[in-house]
């Protein structure tokens, strides 16, 4: 768990706290102010708890295997199909991710290859500490992104949005 989380709920515990003893001991005489001190503070522990649960951590993972990685972008070309989304007589284009060893010391340079497919309504980006942690083991991995099937893709510098239809 992130540092931060830790903080949050250390505040949540003491806010749970507060709620309690201030409800046994009546500390608050008026009834008005009682009601908006326990409703705020019901709402910033619902708060507090929903991001702990979230976002538990958002650092990398650690990968286990001895190589260190690259990266690249490819924008792959189907010239043997027209774009069925888009009206214009445009190519298929699928932008792909691409996770390599960054390492000369393998034999040959010789890699075995992974293809990855998102499926529906996902992104190429997906599973990307997979991805790294599969290339410290000498793996090279390629994403596709399905353009008009994803969420939300980029294509010479434009987002592309899932299609309706």
């Amino acid at each position: 768990m992130a540092y931060c989380n830790y903080i949050l709920v250390v505040a949540v515990i003491l806010l749970i706290g507060f709620l309690i003893i201030s409800s046994k001991r009546n500390l608050m005489k008026k009834g008005w102010l009682k009601g908006v001190v326990n409703t705020t503070e019901i709402i910033a522990i619902f708060f507090m708890t929903l991001t702990v649960v979230l976002f538990p951590d958002l650092r990398s993972v650690k990968t286990t295997g001895e190589y260190y990685y690259a990266t690249c972008t490819l924008k792959l070309t189907d010239m043997s199909r027209l774009e069925d989304y888009k009206s214009g007589g445009s190519f298929c284009q699928l932008p792909a991710l691409v996770y390599y060893p960054n390492d000369n010391s393998i034999k040959n340079n010789t890699y075995p290859l992974i293809v990855f497919s998102h499926g529906g309504i996902s992104t190429k980006t997906s599973k990307i500490s997979l991805f790294k942690e599969l290339v410290s083991h000498g793996y090279v991995v390629v994403s596709i992104d399905h353009t008009y099937h994803s969420l939300c893709t980029e294509i010479d510098g434009k987002k592309v949005y899932i299609g309706s239809g």
